[in-house]
């Protein structure tokens, strides 16, 4: 995986400046609440569109202002994690998930696919359930496998492990983990530093609306003083 971005946004009073390039594995984008993480991932995912700049993926263009190249959420195949989970509340864990699988006509291939990501999510027994009798935890993993089902180029999560209790987040965790083994690129924003540093190949600082660093897990000797001091301005 190679991702590009250099792009700027006004929104309000809040400007976005972003610029870097990272290749492989799992990002961690850290800083402050408000500090531009969730604005950035809106953007690569196509749900924000940037006022100017770039964004490439694998050599493919999402956003080129220059060039007049703004492909929609659909055309970018980035699995894209809401914070709120984004499930439909009338339909069940099973229709939740199948929709992740519409571009699978197979119906064999996508029975097949939808027992393997219930079974990696360990959600058996919860299929005909609708996400209002589910846990904050159940629901995530539910999110979390519709779109892995639809095998994104890109795996795009927005804060995680917020709100969840230490048996969620730890099962949340390894899930992740199993993921990050399978080969799947992932770009997560969080300001919880030791749950990154557990999954992340490197940290993207982030602060006021830009890039403040980048730095390699296990490479930085001061990475948790680094990060006190930036969410701490």
């Amino acid at each position: 995986m190679s991702l590009l971005i250099d792009i700027k946004k006004r929104l309000g009073n809040f400007y976005l400046d972003v610029a870097m390039e990272v290749d492989g594995g799992v990002s961690g984008l850290l800083g402050a609440s408000g500090s531009g993480k969730s604005m950035t991932l809106m953007c690569i995912a196509g749900i924000i569109k940037p006022d100017r700049g770039r964004i490439v993926l694998n050599g493919k263009t999402f956003f080129d202002s220059k060039r007049r190249i703004n492909l929609v959420p659909q055309q970018r195949n980035v699995g894209y994690l809401f914070q709120n989970y984004a499930l439909f509340p009338h339909m069940n864990v099973r229709q939740n998930i199948m929709c992740g699988l519409h571009r699978e006509k197979d119906k064999a291939n996508k029975e097949k696919q939808f027992q393997e990501i219930i079974e990696l999510m360990q959600l058996h027994g919860f299929e005909n359930r609708l996400p209002g009798q589910l846990s904050g935890g159940q629901q995530q993993r539910v999110a979390l496998a519709r779109i892995m089902v639809g095998n994104p180029d890109l795996l795009v999560l927005d804060e995680p492990f917020s709100g969840l209790d230490t048996k969620a987040v730890a099962a949340m965790r390894n899930y992740l983990l199993k993921a990050k083994k399978q080969g799947v690129s992932m770009l997560i924003s969080s300001h919880n530093l030791s749950e990154i540093q557990k999954l992340a190949n490197r940290i993207v600082w982030i602060d006021g609306g830009r890039i403040a660093g980048i730095s390699r897990i296990g490479k930085v000797p001061n990475i948790k003083s680094d990060y006190l001091k930036l969410i701490n301005g």
